[in-house]
């Protein structure tokens, strides 16, 4: 059996056990949290995407000197990579109080100086990282069915509080959270980054006391009956991906009691109660997805509240691809298991992806890089509860099948220009055959 302890958070090991025999796997964990994002691999990862095969081996060599470097740090500062959003992580550094996440946090911004300036067949680029902390507990937990493929979550409000804070921090920057800013010494404080923000000052070389060897627990042997099989294939080791057509569906949800347990409110049934939604949700979003042939990517708390991610046309190929992420959007939108009080609003594109296992040797997670995603997110964000907004490419690719409600050009973060979309509507009625007759033998 290959290993596949790589594809998920060292402190979701001791769970996966119980997750394999059906159990409730959820725990919570208590510690320091960052949420980093870099600048730059967006526009790198799109002018590679044009150029084939030697196109998606530069990323990959580029994305292996990346990824080596910054999980080699978190591993050093005794973290646990919970999510990959691309070239983004969410981070948790399970008791602690904040020391070894700011190191962290200030070793890899420094580090980025290594990838100022990169010189590729597309042109030169150049990477920064910006970073946000909090502290608090976090929800971690498998669902879904042992054997069909299980996935990983958390939940919790500081992971929402670390993607705030990274979003008033500029490149090179740490921005601290109230829960971790009123814990600090002020000597580590420069200014108030906005209200209930600190912006932190950097640090000069991490102190050896800080770096540690954490005891890692035993890796779990049952993980090839929770994860997907085609995780398989990359288990063996070595970052690798392609590029290819992918149409992406972003979806946000709110739902009443997960924003409870964001707000810090008592939640009726605890944790448990809590896992049990999770559960719901994602079995939701998984059968709209593998019912038009899609794959349910992942289902992901934090930075842009409660989403997931649906791709079509990887890991496995898909023809008519912006066709099946439609009728799975619309599927969604119009399925009557939610739960009371849930609302959605989508985004969906179509656009070459680099897919792969992102990540570093010891922590990495299939996913996609991409103006696609990034377009699909933006869409997302600005939809109103009940809409699916299309993108301009997506919309024109199935006009035929469907029907659009116009849209003004929508003003969106980080697009210069206006970008065109539409608003999906419906399905169209499949036209008649000519003749009229019956269709014999």
């Amino acid at each position: 059996m290959a290993d596949l302890s790589a594809f998920v958070p060292r402190s979701l090991w001791p769970l996966a056990t119980r997750a394999s025999g059906g159990g409730a796997a959820f725990v919570r964990a208590s510690g320091s949290l960052l949420f980093c994002d870099v600048a730059g691999f967006t526009a790198l990862t799109d002018a590679l995407a044009v150029m084939g095969r030697e196109g998606a081996e530069e990323l990959t060599r580029l994305l292996n000197a990346y990824f080596a470097r910054t999980v080699g740090i978190v591993d050093a500062h005794g973290g646990d990579v919970l999510r990959f959003g691309g070239d983004a992580m969410t981070i948790l550094f399970p008791g602690d109080d904040g020391e070894r996440a700011l190191a962290a946090a200030f070793a890899m911004t420094r580090a980025m100086g290594e990838f100022a300036s990169l010189e590729t067949r597309g042109g030169t680029f150049g990477l920064a990282m910006k970073a946000g902390a909090a502290r608090g507990e976090v929800l971690l937990g498998f669902v879904g069915e042992p054997g069909a493929g299980m996935d990983f979550y958390a939940a919790g409000p500081a992971l929402g509080w670390c993607a705030e804070a990274e979003h008033h921090a500029r490149p090179g920057q740490v921005v601290a959270h109230a829960s971790l800013a009123r814990v600090l010494p002020a000597s580590s404080r420069k200014k108030a980054s906005a209200e209930g923000f600190a912006l932190l000052s950097g640090r000069g070389r991490t102190p050896s006391a800080i770096l540690t060897k954490t005891k890692r627990p035993r890796r779990p042997a049952v993980l090839g009956s929770l994860l997907p099989p085609f995780l398989e294939a990359y288990a063996p080791g070595g970052l690798t991906g392609e590029h290819r057509g992918v149409a992406v569906l972003f979806a946000a949800f709110s739902d009443p009691l997960l924003d409870a347990l964001d707000g810090g409110r008592p939640v009726p049934g605890g944790d448990e109660a809590v896992h049990r939604r999770v559960g719901l949700l994602h079995g939701l979003f998984r059968a709209a997805a593998e019912r038009h042939g899609g794959s349910l990517n992942k289902l992901d708390m934090g930075d842009k509240g409660h989403k997931a991610l649906l791709f079509f046309g990887s890991p496995q190929a898909l023809e008519r691809r912006e066709e099946a992420a439609a009728r799975a959007a619309l599927d969604l939108r119009d399925a009557t298991r939610w739960p009371e009080g849930v609302r959605l609003r989508m985004g969906l594109t179509s656009a070459p992806l680099f897919v792969g296992p992102l990540g570093a040797a010891s922590r990495r997670e299939f996913t996609g890089m991409g103006g696609g995603i990034n377009l699909a997110a933006r869409l997302m964000q600005a939809a109103e509860a009940g809409r699916i907004y299309v993108g301009d490419g997506a919309a024109a690719a199935v006009s035929r099948s469907f029907r659009f409600e116009s849209l003004p050009p929508l003003h969106l973060k980080g697009k210069a220009e206006p970008v065109k979309a539409a608003s999906l509507a419906a399905a169209l009625e499949e036209e008649a055959s000519e003749g009229g007759g019956p269709l014999v033998g």
